[in-house]
């Protein structure tokens, strides 16, 4: 095999052991995830004895004091490297992997980003409690937004979002990127308003949505998997609506 092929094969190998031990509920991902790694015809992917698994669990658990973060970046990462398989060949014109255990992977791999995406998200959504405010430039009488902002979650305010709808999206970014700093200082969370591409750009905790804007699974086609997606609703029915959908706070 290619040196640089190696390489992202056992990458992958590496990075499945890594993700075993940073998602082990429920049982079933876990024995999936397991599958996965055990499947691959390589030496490398075979099963460990007691001793090395339990070691190598021991060096993960040292790697980082956020294993949500790691193992988001794992998944992505995993992601890459079959990418890259998947546009290699070899001398008898196949790929290193089967096509069906690349399936197999990816469609593991998505229920594992969702499942860590969602822990992230539940964790979040749990700051949702006290103070919910929104800053709007029409409505804070020619002060600025950040500075409002900040006097507001001095006070106490649990959650600030920014809703603009006067602005361009360069000017309203500027200002998104300094609330979710104040937010940090502050513990806060700060919620974007209706434009997913600003809540990525900013970096928010999360993104609100109105009945008009963009459908809420199609928002979270865009936003990072710990990202929260909240939503206005006017009536029992669109709250009703809104959670089928699974968005992760409502708004009445």
């Amino acid at each position: 095999m290619i040196p640089f092929v190696a390489t992202q094969v056992r990458a992958i190998i590496e990075s499945l052991r890594l993700l075993e031990s940073l998602v082990t509920v429920p049982l079933g991902l876990y024995s999936d995830i397991k599958m996965v790694r055990e499947s691959l015809p390589f030496p490398e992917a075979a099963a460990l004895s007691r001793e090395e698994t339990q070691e190598r669990r021991t060096a993960f658990m040292t790697l980082t004091d956020t294993p949500h973060e790691l193992a988001l970046g794992t998944i992505s990462s995993i992601s890459t490297s079959l990418d890259i398989l998947e546009t290699t060949k070899g001398p008898d014109g196949t790929g290193p992997l089967a096509a069906p255990w690349v399936a197999q992977a990816r469609r593991v791999l998505a229920r594992a980003q969702a499942r860590v995406g969602g822990d992230m998200r539940a964790k979040s959504a749990a700051k949702i409690q006290g103070l919910y405010v929104i800053v709007d430039p029409e409505t804070t009488g020619g002060r600025p937004v950040a500075e409002v902002a900040e006097a507001t979650l001095s006070g106490g305010a649990s959650v600030l979002q920014l809703h603009d709808k006067v602005h361009d999206q360069r000017d309203v970014l500027a200002v998104a990127r300094q609330i979710k700093a104040l937010c940090d200082r502050y513990d806060s969370l700060f919620v974007m308003n209706g434009d997913p591409v600003l809540a990525v750009s900013s970096d928010s905790h999360g993104l609100h949505l109105g009945q008009s804007d963009l459908p809420i699974t199609e928002a979270r086609r865009i936003l990072a998997p710990r990202q929260l997606v909240g939503s206005s609703n006017n009536s029992h029915e669109e709250a009703m609506e809104s959670q089928t959908r699974g968005v992760d706070y409502l708004a009445l």
